[in-house]
């Protein structure tokens, strides 16, 4: 079926804090960015909730994202229908259905198919992220973002053909330009290969994001100390239904909206048209700083 968004009154009469005015001052600044795509109300809301209805905070967050979007065009460029279709069948990824007491949506991630040379990180971000924003877009806005990473047949062979300078600008993306306030991330299933997938990403991990990260020994008795079990899928120990189930869903909801995707892909900064330069990120996406050497080299 075709996305529908949420009701944004609802948001107004959910939200106590988020005030009309807010929002409307957002929308007069962004007219005043020539380089900014232009955004739905809604889009606006959910970004104003993950900066704590700070105004500046949002402004920073809104550049950001459009900006690394573009910068990023790897994990953010535009795919063919085989390789969504590819991509569902290679990776699970669900924003399961109940949301935890706090209003947080966790999201159950895993490998579908074992074959390493089915894995394409830069396509499972891009769907995961396009997945993510349909379900909330659809469903309305929430506090936060709660990730499960389920490292079931994730290998070292797949941990060793992990592109590194894309995990960098993945981590800086989720630290400075995520339009979804992050509250953790939980890894299970991993053994020993996690000590090896947090050598790589370590070194460009800020405290705080590093603080978020929960690696569990044995889920089962750590796991749902931070969400109750009615928040999981069955095959994790969870009340909720099977992930097969759920992700032939994830799929049709996917597959029946690329016009939605279409036109989210579209959405990006326009550097030229940007009144003054912005050199935040130079030295991380090689405009002029020490990234461009190491790609060189």
């Amino acid at each position: 079926m075709p996305l529908k968004y949420s009701s944004v009154d609802l948001e107004y009469q959910k939200r106590m804090e988020l005030r009309r005015e807010d929002v409307q001052m957002i929308k007069e600044w962004l007219g005043k960015q020539p380089h900014l795509p232009e955004m739905e109300e809604f889009e606006i809301i959910t970004i104003l909730l993950s900066c704590n209805y700070s105004v500046e905070l949002t402004k920073v967050t809104i550049d950001n994202y459009y900006t690394l979007k573009s910068l990023t065009p790897e994990i953010f460029r535009k795919r063919d229908l085989k390789t969504w279709v590819n991509t569902l069948d290679a990776v699970i990824c669900i924003p399961l259905s109940t949301l935890t007491p706090e209003g947080y949506q966790v999201v159950y991630a895993r490998l579908q198919s074992l074959d390493p040379n089915k894995y394409v990180l830069v396509d499972t971000l891009k769907c995961g992220e396009i997945i993510i924003k349909m379900k909330i877009y659809e469903k309305g806005a929430v506090d936060g973002l709660v990730f499960v990473f389920d490292m079931t047949g994730f290998s070292l062979t797949h941990i060793a053909q992990l592109p590194v300078m894309t995990i960098r600008k993945l981590i800086v993306y989720m630290q400075e330009a995520c339009p979804l306030k992050l509250i953790s991330l939980h890894v299970i299933n991993g053994g020993a290969r996690v000590d090896k997938l947090m050598t790589i990403m370590r070194p460009f991990i800020k405290k705080e994001l590093l603080e978020m990260i929960h690696i569990h020994s044995n889920y089962v008795e750590t796991l749902f100390n931070y969400m109750p079990r009615e928040c999981m899928p069955k095959d994790v120990g969870g009340l909720l239904g099977s992930v097969q189930e759920m992700q032939e869903k994830v799929k049709e909801t996917v597959l029946n909206n690329m016009d939605f995707i279409e036109e989210d892909e579209k959405k990006l900064a326009d550097e030229s048209k940007r009144p003054q330069k912005n050199n935040k990120f130079d030295d991380v996406f090689g405009i002029e700083g020490t990234f461009r050497k190491m790609e060189l080299d």
